[in-house]
């Protein structure tokens, strides 16, 4: 049900009756918006805000991030991180453990309220 609601979303049919993905050609760059990292870093250093980083453990991404999410509190890219690495899943983490996330955030809010 999940996969037929996703594909139903995400594709159209065009005018000559092909199946197209309804998505912005600019995400087929490495990142949508090109920035440099020492850039988004000096952004995110004056975050003051509780920030919870998710990641998928059996994703390629959350293999990048891991610099990020076993920082020392010190040297992690937001003053006030948190994170949770979700078991069982890859990059789309809302999609194959919902209710995993749920919780994840349900603790997280629950820290910082």
């Amino acid at each position: 049900d999940r996969a037929l609601y996703v594909a139903q979303q995400w594709a159209s049919e065009d005018d000559d009756g092909r199946i197209v993905l309804r998505a912005d050609p600019a995400h087929k760059l490495p990142n949508a918006i090109q920035y440099r990292r020492a850039e988004a870093a000096a952004c995110w250093e004056n975050v003051s805000a509780p920030v919870l980083l998710v990641a998928g453990e059996d994703s390629a991404f959350s293999d990048a991030l891991s610099p990020l999410i076993d920082a020392s509190p010190g040297a992690r890219p937001f003053p006030n991180q948190q994170t949770a690495t979700i078991s069982g899943c890859g990059h789309m983490v809302h999609f194959e453990q919902p209710r995993r996330l749920a919780q994840a955030v349900e603790r997280f809010v629950s820290s910082v309220t």
